[in-house]
């Protein structure tokens, strides 16, 4: 109906990974307060009662990367352990339609960590050639290259 057409104008700007900007509306200005600002990527493995879980977690305002396997149950009560220590912002999955992937998910969202789908195929093993791409020569790799995920 007759009237000016709307103008709108971006006033901020968050992508995953990056929802600093955002965490008000998020999380609500007097929530839990989160001190680390990790970044959390999870890939599952097998079923049952032999599930192995690859985690990556990222801080970008401290530099720093932790990488790990665990093995857990069907319950994730190592990976809600693991959660706890790391109290992550948001946490990156794969697109499954398994069991695993969706109570993974319900965890996720009972403790109120944002959760960002991506395409399984994103989710690939950690190749020699990549190493030097996403770490600086500083960074202690032996690790990474011996246990991969």
């Amino acid at each position: 109906k007759g009237g000016k057409p709307a103008c709108y104008e971006l006033e901020v700007r968050a992508s995953p990974g990056n929802i600093s900007s955002v965490e008000h509306v998020l999380y609500g200005d007097s929530d839990i307060i989160r001190e680390s600002n990790y970044l959390l990527g999870l890939k599952l493995q097998g079923a049952g009662d032999n599930l192995k879980i690859g985690a990556a977690a990222v801080d970008t305002s401290l530099n720093l990367v932790q990488v790990c396997d665990i093995s857990d149950n069907e319950h994730f009560q190592n990976l809600e352990s693991v959660l706890v220590q790391l109290n992550p912002r948001e946490v990156v999955l794969p697109q499954l339609e398994s069991p695993g992937s969706k109570k993974i998910q319900q965890i996720l969202e009972r403790n109120r960590i944002l959760v960002t789908l991506k395409p399984n195929a994103d989710f690939t093993d950690l190749q020699d050639s990549d190493i030097p791409r996403l770490f600086n020569q500083k960074t202690k790799v032996g690790s990474l290259v011996d246990n991969p995920l």
